[in-house]
């Protein structure tokens, strides 16, 4: 599991988000107010939200009388030390099963590894196919490889960095022991 802990000392709207991996948003300060088309809004405050993989939502941030909105990020993921390649024994495997799934799994290496010189054609090379077929597949799919990466990259970037709005908005990572303290104490 990969956890941020984040914190807002104003009102901030996340829109268009949309993570490779499940995740769960916990309130624990201030108002968390996250919407989509196919399930509507949730408002919520002390509680936690789950978001589905590749769904689409946005997140607006409220502070309470303390005048912050807090709170954790948990991504479902396994972290991998030292990761600095693509895992493209499981991406072989994803593609040659023929089934819907490897543009997910694609998209989750791209997030593990942002910034990975990633190519269209690298990628079929490693997987001992044509670029055409990737893309194929990928259109299939209803991903586009250069799409897929520049949104990775921008999670990325609003992970490490914040909003690039404004600097009212910090995520910081969180240790796995911290993760797992903190879930003993829920």
């Amino acid at each position: 599991m990969l956890a941020y802990q984040f914190v807002a000392t104003r009102s901030v709207e996340l829109t268009g988000l949309r993570f490779p991996f499940p995740l769960k948003w916990y309130a624990e300060r201030g108002f968390l107010r996250i919407s989509n088309e196919g399930r509507g809004e949730l408002l919520f405050q002390g509680g936690n939200a789950d978001v589905r993989v590749e769904e689409s939502f946005d997140i607006r941030m409220t502070p309470d009388e303390t005048g912050a909105v807090a709170g954790r990020l948990e991504l479902d993921l396994t972290v991998k030390s030292a990761l600095t390649e693509p895992e493209w024994g499981d991406l072989a495997a994803a593609y040659s099963g023929s089934r819907r799934g490897f543009g997910v799994a694609l998209t989750q290496n791209m997030f593990q590894l942002p910034r990975y010189a990633w190519t269209l054609e690298k990628v079929a090379s490693k997987l001992d196919i044509k670029p055409r077929a990737l893309q194929m597949t990928l259109f299939r799919e209803c991903y586009s490889f250069d799409s897929a990466l520049r949104r990775c990259r921008q999670l990325d970037m609003l992970l490490q960095e914040g909003n690039s709005y404004c600097d009212c908005l910090i995520f910081e990572r969180v240790a796995e022991k911290q993760v797992s303290y903190a879930l003993k104490q829920a």
